[in-house]
């Protein structure tokens, strides 16, 4: 296993836990990427069970040659920042991640920023993904973003975020300044029974992709 900067390209994200045959027909109709999730603190084993990634589940998908990235559950819609712990959600992902996953060091995590209380402030919003992402990049990780609705950030108050190194917006186009956005989420669709996101991969306005984990025989794919 390594970490690389991502090959642009289509993929695929979604907490549904799927089959080999589902993720082997995605890699056959060119999908070379996908994004699956960590849990949050306090998830149930059942939750995670049917919600987040699993040990087998990361190692069939980079043994199939995917790129893989990590994005953290997002609260239910109307979530107030001020009352949640940011570092103990960052531990909880990398606890996640490292023990259970054995992913590598120095790839991004993402954090699902989106359906914040209405009435949250620009500096309640960006206390919260910085103390997220000083975590993430403490355990050697890299910190990303996922843009999502009703967060009270201007295309410059993304930009601005500090430690934050990849975005990732979601169908409404969400603009970051200097940067821009490397992914780009597209339409839901059911595929074969299983609910997921397609998403569009591309360089950033910096020329770059987010660190991803990778099997070090797919390189080049």
């Amino acid at each position: 296993m390594i970490v690389r900067p991502a090959t642009p390209g289509k993929g695929f994200d979604t907490s549904t836990r799927v089959t080999l045959d589902w993720l082997q027909d995605r890699r056959d109709e060119g999908y070379t990427w996908c994004a699956d999730y960590l849990p949050l603190p306090g998830f149930s084993p059942a939750q995670i069970r049917e919600s987040c990634i699993s040990a087998a589940d990361f190692a069939a998908r980079l043994a199939m040659g995917y790129e893989v990235s990590l994005i953290q559950h997002p609260r239910y819609p109307g979530w107030d920042p001020t009352q949640h712990d940011p570092a103990a959600d960052a531990k909880a992902a990398l606890d996640y991640a490292t023990n259970i996953l054995g992913a590598p060091l120095g790839m991004h995590f993402y954090n699902d920023a989106e359906g914040v209380k209405l009435g949250t402030t620009s500096q309640q919003m960006r206390t919260s993904l910085e103390m997220w992402a000083t975590v993430i990049r403490e355990a050697s990780q890299k910190a990303a973003v996922y843009c999502g609705f009703q967060v009270p950030l201007t295309p410059l108050q993304w930009w601005l975020l500090h430690g934050v190194s990849s975005y990732w917006t979601d169908p409404a186009h969400h603009h970051v300044e200097e940067r821009g956005c490397a992914i780009v989420q597209g339409r839901t669709r059911v595929l074969d029974g299983v609910e997921n996101d397609e998403d569009l991969l591309t360089r950033d306005l910096k020329g770059e992709t987010p660190m991803v984990a990778a099997s070090d025989v797919s390189a080049g794919v």
